[in-house]
């Protein structure tokens, strides 16, 4: 992320935002075009992340501590986040091919 933060947390209009370049409520900064970007380029395929996402969703974890990125501890941000990872596009060969 270009501006880490320890603990991450979504605001609630975050839910409904669609356009994470450019934050529709003025916010300097949002993490999710960083966070996406790091999947496509990390992740080996929409497969792969789909799966990833769906497996660690089944545990519904109240806490996520990856090695790269913020600390996530809010059930309906990690949900969120999930969600969005598994319905991603062009990740890592299918964003080549």
């Amino acid at each position: 992320s270009r501006s880490w933060r320890l603990f991450q947390t979504l605001e609630e209009d975050c839910f409904a935002c669609t356009q994470h370049e450019a934050c529709p409520n003025g916010k300097p900064y949002c993490f999710i075009p960083d966070f996406i970007r790091f999947h496509q380029q990390v992740m080996p395929s929409n497969k792969a992340v789909n799966r990833a996402a769906e497996t660690i969703a089944s545990f519904n974890p109240s806490i996520i501590a990856p090695q790269h990125g913020s600390i996530l501890r809010n059930r309906r941000d990690i949900s969120h986040l999930l969600g969005m990872l598994s319905n991603m596009e062009k990740i890592g060969i299918d964003g080549i091919a």
